[in-house]
């Protein structure tokens, strides 16, 4: 792919010296005792061509996991104290009925709404995270981060801003304005607006390098031929429906150059994209992409003359929590409620993540409040949120809780449709729509809040799954969700091969430990199977074969690797310089074991030597 070479250094970002990691911690635990193994396998999808099977063959006492489920004491939550304040006036009603054993008014009122119908309230789903803080807010707990003892400074004065909201500069030029094209030209034209155009019905059936292809064929200056219309869409086809990757940057940012030097003004929508894609292109997000997001952010406001709407000001704190940069988190916070943007879904929960890295389980539990009292409605995406976060603070009761509630919501509901990254967006989309509804409309909010859905998905178990697996090395924990994930007809996706495979290469150990050689040609055994029946979001890349060689060196069966990678490399589809950095890891681990190996004559090949 070819780009123009005047893509300006301001948009691509710079790097910083100081890198701060994000903090990590681990709470310790103990593994209880074996029960009776159980079977788990994957059935082959039929209609396929059979992939060559493994090397190994495994005898029939190979099983997936011992499963044991450890008892349930009666005292294992100890009931948290809340300090009571006294207080010198009259006392209520309620309280009366309180000291009469006697049912408050609104306990009744709660059971009669039960009995109407299966609806959630307010206050049930604040029952779901526990115990608050009366007085607590996650404003107070953001000026807590930044002065313990409430010294009280005041903060310094914003930059004072002229911004310009010209709707006519969006609209340069018109139909009738643009460059006349030949009739060669004029059909490229009509090509491009069709496809984006079917792009933007269906993101699936054109692809954005097709629809940039298109672009890059058309003379230069190339945004003289497309009319204001026509370039908002061209942006957003490029941007719509794609997973943010350095592909996509590139492609996006190089249109982004030429309307730039065309002179045409930008969208706010199109500056905040830029800005997504800077911080987001890759899968850690780093001090660099921050840095290159602040860089955007400041044209955006100081050259363009464009204020920065509240989606910036989330992608800023989102990023800036991420990198682990809290001070700076702190400072987007501050200048966000310093302008007065309102807070959103988005917010909301960008803030329970934010107290999650933290590891201020108080910020997160009046994070989610502020979201519930604030209107918004509730699914299972902000509540995975929030057990990653009690996980990342150490509360794993707390998040088991709430686990279980999210199982005992949905008891009627057994067959839950999987989500792609596309319909999660859109979910989310109504779920901000029916949040703006029933806050014009309050007695429909019970029926919207009764549309979303509270059922533990793919991302629950992932987060339980990685967490009990990597962090803790429970294996009758990972074994009792997966059991469960079958009873939800969750189907199974790479992410989870990951985190068994890594489990394994931090805990494994030969014959007579939970995370025993036998378990692991199990697991093994069931990934084969599941990628040879296609199953969905399942491929072998660098990553995952890395930690799947890891575990078998780690469980002591050396004599085994070439046989694995041998199995690896006829599933994998990696470019030629990845299969040599396999081939390099390879030659790593055999010299440890005191092997030696050749490279063959294609990428990726390998021979043990005879020497």
């Amino acid at each position: 792919m070819k780009f123009p070479r005047r893509i300006e250094g301001s948009i691509c970002g710079t790097g910083l010296l100081l890198r701060r990691p994000a903090p990590g911690w681990q709470r310790p635990t103990t593994c209880t005792g074996i029960g009776k193994p159980r079977h788990w396998s994957f059935h082959t999808a039929t209609g396929r061509c059979p992939r060559p099977r493994s090397k190994i063959c495994l005898s029939n006492g190979a099983q997936f996991f011992t499963v044991s489920y450890p008892r349930q004491h009666a005292n294992a939550n100890a009931a948290k104290l809340e300090p009571s304040l006294e207080s010198s006036q009259p006392v209520s009603s309620k309280e009366i009925d309180a000291k009469n054993g006697l049912p408050l008014h609104e306990d009744l009122d709660r059971e009669r709404e039960r009995e109407r119908g299966n609806t959630l309230s307010k206050q049930d789903l604040l029952d779901f995270v526990g115990t608050y803080n009366d007085d607590d807010t996650a404003d107070f707990q953001m000026r807590l981060l930044k002065d313990p003892y409430l010294r009280g400074y005041a903060a310094p004065n914003g930059p004072d801003l002229s911004v310009s909201s010209k709707k006519e500069d969006s609209q340069i030029p018109s139909f009738e304005e643009v460059t006349t094209p030949n009739k060669e030209e004029r059909t490229l034209l009509w090509k491009l607006w069709q496809a984006i155009i079917r792009r933007r019905r269906n993101p699936l059936k054109v692809e954005a390098q097709y629809i940039y292809h298109l672009y890059c064929q058309l003379p230069e200056p190339r945004m003289a031929y497309l009319h204001s219309k026509l370039r908002h869409g061209l942006l957003r086809s490029l941007s719509y429906g794609e997973k943010p990757s350095a592909k996509a940057m590139l492609r996006y940012f190089a249109v982004i150059a030429d309307v730039k030097e065309c002179g045409y003004a930008l969208l706010p929508v199109e500056w905040n994209m830029a800005l997504h894609l800077a911080t987001k292109h890759l899968s850690v997000v780093t001090e660099a992409q921050v840095e290159s997001g602040l860089n955007i952010w400041r044209e955006m406001e100081h050259q363009a003359n464009i204020a920065a709407n509240g989606m910036t000001f989330n992608i800023l704190f989102d990023s800036a929590t991420k990198a682990g940069n809290f001070a700076l988190a702190e400072m987007v916070y501050a200048e966000m409620v310093k302008r007065g943007h309102s807070f959103t879904r988005y917010h909301h929960v960008s803030l329970i993540f934010f107290f999650g890295l933290k590891m201020e389980s108080d910020g997160v539990r009046a994070a989610y409040r502020e979201m519930v009292t604030a209107g918004e409605i509730i699914d299972n995406a902000v509540l995975n949120c929030v057990i990653a976060a009690f996980l990342r603070c150490g509360e794993e009761v707390e998040a088991l809780e709430l686990y279980e509630r999210m199982k005992a919501s949905v008891e009627n509901a057994v067959h839950l449709p999987a989500q792609t990254d596309m319909t999660q967006k859109a979910v989310t989309r109504v779920m901000m729509m029916f949040a703006r509804v029933a806050r014009r409309h309050p007695a429909m909010r019970k029926e919207m809040q009764a549309a979303a859905s509270l059922a533990p998905d793919l991302r629950t178990y992932r987060i339980l799954i990685r967490h009990f697996a990597i962090n803790v090395g429970r294996i009758d924990k990972v074994a009792k969700f997966l059991n469960e994930m079958r009873h939800f007809q969750i189907p199974v996706h790479g992410g989870i091969f990951l985190s068994l495979f890594k489990g394994f290469a931090l805990h494994g150990a030969k014959a007579g430990s939970d995370w025993s050689p036998q378990r692991l040609f199990s697991v093994w055994e069931a990934f084969l199977q599941a990628i040879d029946g296609g199953a969905d979001g399942l491929y072998v890349d660098t990553w995952l074969a890395l930690w799947i060689l890891r575990a078998f060196e780690k469980c002591g069966q050396r004599e085994m690797i070439m046989d694995i990678y041998e199995d690896l490399r006829d599933r994998w589809n990696l470019p030629p310089d990845r299969a040599d950095f396999m081939l390099r890891f390879l030659q790593g681990q055999m010299k440890r074991l005191g092997l030696r190996i050749d490279a063959g004559p294609e990428p990726g090949e390998a021979f043990l030597s005879q020497d």
